[in-house]
């Protein structure tokens, strides 16, 4: 890791040319498409996370449960990494964000959501970038649009004000 590990950043998984998973490299695809940030000049991401207090560990919205899992692990292999921080960001702010993710482990993942592109939202249930938004909201911070229903990690990114790139996490 080359960047100081600082709880409740946020972490994203880029896509890169040899990804191996079919479903990363079809959500990279499709979420600009669907207007979910990004273009084909940018790069793509298929999942989002958060930096925990535990060094090395991060919350996250996966399948089928959110949890608070060790990084690098064998489902994220040829991948890279890049964390982003919000500028201005408090202590305070920083612990609701991780308060949050922790209020929210064990809440199933919102496959239906994912792959239906956002046309099905169960609203009780959170994709990886929902989980992500759902902590920083609760800290008032807004990521992405301020629309109600998938918000991708791309439009995170790309669509956030005063967030910027801190460092890459090498697997």
């Amino acid at each position: 890791m080359n960047y100081e590990w600082v709880q409740g950043d946020i972490v994203v998984w880029k896509v890169i040319k040899n990804t191996k998973s079919w479903f990363s490299r079809l959500l990279a695809w499709a979420f600009p498409k669907i207007g979910q940030g990004g273009t084909v000049c940018k790069p793509s991401f298929s999942h989002s996370a958060v930096l925990s207090e535990k060094y090395g560990y991060v919350y996250e919205s996966t399948w089928p449960k959110t949890r608070h899992a060790p990084i690098p692990y064998k489902d994220y292999v040829n991948y890279e990494l890049e964390v982003y921080r919000i500028s201005g960001i408090t202590h305070a702010q920083r612990i609701t964000i991780l308060r949050t993710c922790q209020e929210n482990l064990g809440k199933w993942y919102d496959v239906l959501e994912i792959l239906s592109f956002g046309l099905i939202n169960l609203r009780k249930y959170d994709a990886c970038s929902e989980y992500v938004r759902r902590a920083y909201r609760a800290a008032g911070i807004t990521l992405g649009k301020k629309k109600d229903y998938l918000v991708s990690p791309n439009e995170i990114v790309y669509e956030t004000s005063l967030i910027f790139m801190v460092g890459k996490i090498s697997l």
